[in-house]
Parts: C-alpha cells; structure tokens; sequence
C-alpha cells in the first residue's frame, strides 16, 4: 500500500510575520493554490491514481482537498484528527513576541517539542496519537492494497513520519516539508499497522 501525505500550500500570515499558526483557520494564497497543482501534477505521473482522499477539516486543507479531488475525479472526507497541532494560548501570537515574552517556555518547547505542551494547547506526542489513531482505522479496514492520499498539514506529516521510522517525536523537526509538498509512505499492509502498534518511539 502507499499512504502519501500532502502538506497544503502556503497561506497568509498576518503582516507577513512569522507567527504561531496551529490550528487557526486560515485560506491558501494565489501562490498556495499553485505549489498545490503542480505537486498534484507531479503526484499523478509518479503515483496514477489513488483510492481514498482524507484532508483536516481546516480551510488550507479543504482547499488543497478540493483541488486534488479536480484531479483525480474522486470526492474527498475530512477528519478532525488530521488537524495540525492545537497552540491554545500562542494560537495567532508572534514567534518574536512569544520569545520576548516567554523566553524560558520558549526554549523548552524548542528542545522538546514532542513533550511540550503550550497553556491550553497539545503536544505533538498527542497529536501523533491522534493521527496515528486515524491511519490504523483506515488501513486495518483494507481487503487489498490501496493508495491513501492524506492532505494534512507539516505538525501531522512530521509525526507520521516519526512513527515510520521508530523515532521519538521530539525528533520530528528532522523532517522538512514545504508547502504542498508531499512524502510517500510505501510499505505492506502488514508492515504499516506494525508500525501504528510500535508504541516504544513514544
């Protein structure tokens, strides 16, 4: 089986500054909207076709849905547990503006990423479990392989691709993924849920 994950295209920030998106609902530029249909392109002479298109319900997500569901002639689900990590408190909040203002919380987060949790929000050790949470029910439920594209976002990618390789998710920064861009998860069906049930990376 082949579970891609597809990171959605670029968005607006608010004055153009580096900010603490998470889960703030937020539309894909013109130039999001292009990055999206040229890696689509690029999807479909290296993949062919997909069976099932999952996408986080936020709006940079559907969109990217919508575009990929236009190229592969397929309707698209969404589901909560794609969503990119909750910031609670730091949610819209300036990196320069969190690092002036919370110097130590700051640092800790940036060191352990995977552990640390911002006031009101998640950590990604918990948004691993969610999405992990996810894939098992897809890919338990198969009666042969199949090709999943799941549009999502660079936190649920990063998570992901720890549990793939038995990392800790405090080492989730390892992996770079750009605006709808995307990484191919190629394995048996039995190789993937072996992964999911590893909970030693954890």
């Amino acid at each position: 089986m082949k579970l891609i994950l597809m990171r959605h295209g670029s968005i607006r920030l608010p004055d153009e500054e580096k900010c603490y998106i998470g889960q703030t609902d937020r539309s894909m530029t013109q130039e999001g909207q292009t990055e999206v249909d040229k890696s689509l392109e690029r999807l479909g002479g290296q993949i062919g076709w997909v069976d099932e298109i999952w996408s986080s319900d936020l709006k940079r997500c559907v969109e990217t849905a919508e575009r990929a569901a236009m190229h592969f002639e397929m309707p698209f689900r969404t589901d909560q547990r794609l969503r990119e990590i909750n910031l609670g408190d730091w949610e819209g909040q300036s990196v320069r503006l969190i690092r002036q203002e919370y110097p130590k919380e700051y640092r800790i987060r940036g060191e352990h990423p995977g552990n640390y949790r911002t006031p009101g929000g998640e950590n990604f050790l918990q948004v691993m479990i969610r999405a992990v949470q996810f894939t098992q029910e897809r890919v338990q439920c198969l009666q042969e392989e199949k090709v999943f594209l799941f549009i999502t976002h660079a936190g649920v990618i990063r998570t992901l691709c720890c549990c793939r390789d038995g990392r800790n998710p405090d080492e989730l920064l390892q992996y770079q993924i750009g605006y709808g861009e995307y990484v191919v998860w190629d394995a048996t069906k039995a190789a993937v849920m072996e992964r999911l049930k590893d909970q030693s990376y954890h």
